[in-house]
């Protein structure tokens, strides 16, 4: 890239470009409001219109079903304070615009973009007035507004979410806390649900896919050990641990992604 980044945003654009936007520098903690685009063509980085505001610790930006990218809150260039402030990027002009402020400052918070096209964000923390907003809010798109949804029971930092096939969605607990819990849309509310073996502190949230194939099916999505570095089933089986064993130094903050097949076979989205 173009810049030193850290705790920036990253997001593929329809078009298979890639978005890098915000961040700060390790040697001087200076937070950026530059964004660049990455060519995957031209294999070359080139720069983009600037962010409205510096921001980091935003929660990763969010592709949305128009094919714009929205990034919400985060901290700004005051290192401490969260931000309400929620962008969109419109990648065919390459500009961002604002879309009004959250009611809530939110930093290492979860965003999840819903079957219907809004964005639900939930959690967070604002180290500047050490507060963590409980009522999560709903991004509509059609009025392009922000409103107050249910309290999530369990607020703080970095609760992970991920939208399930059926329209809810899935949140895990404050940090290290195992409890997870379903948010309907149809209510705008939260349920407890099963928890997790254990407790993680910012684990990989993956969608299954089952594949169909001649010799039956098997679940292939996985998410990796947040302590050990293997990969595991949501079972808890261990399914790869690589060449050498676990690995020993396996970030927090990592990623799961699904790989397609071309083997053989069909795959068919089921949720969870």
């Amino acid at each position: 890239m173009n810049v030193q980044r850290g705790e920036h945003g990253l997001v593929t654009l329809q078009d298979g470009r890639v978005l890098a936007v915000g961040g700060h520098t390790s040697s001087d903690s200076r937070t950026h409001s530059t964004s660049e685009i990455y060519d995957v063509e031209s294999d070359t980085w080139g720069p983009t219109a600037d962010l409205l505001e510096p921001r980091q610790e935003s929660e990763r930006p969010r592709l949305l079903k128009n094919g714009t990218v929205m990034l919400v809150g985060g901290h700004g260039s005051r290192c401490c304070d969260a931000l309400t402030q929620a962008d969109l990027f419109d990648p065919e002009s390459g500009t961002w615009r604002p879309t009004g402020p959250m009611t809530h400052r939110r930093g290492e918070h979860a965003v999840v973009v819903l079957q219907s096209g809004d964005v639900l964000v939930v959690g967070g923390f604002d180290w500047g007035t050490e507060t963590a907003p409980r009522p999560a809010e709903i991004y509509s798109m059609d009025t392009q507004t922000w409103t107050i949804a249910d309290e999530f029971p369990e607020p703080g930092l970095v609760n992970m979410a991920i939208g399930l096939a059926d329209g809810r969605v899935l949140v895990k607990g404050d940090g290290h806390s195992a409890h997870c819990y379903l948010f309907d849309l149809d209510t705008r509310t939260f349920t407890e649900t099963g928890s997790l073996r254990e407790e993680r502190l910012r684990p990989t949230l993956t969608l299954l896919i089952r594949w169909t194939r001649a010799c039956g099916r098997r679940t292939v999505g996985l998410r990796r050990h947040p302590y050990r570095g293997a990969l595991r089933s949501l079972d808890g089986t261990m399914v790869d641990d690589g060449p050498n064993g676990p690995r020993a130094d396996s970030p927090l903050g990592h990623a799961a992604r699904r790989w397609p097949s071309t083997r053989c076979g069909r795959a068919r989205q089921d949720g969870l």
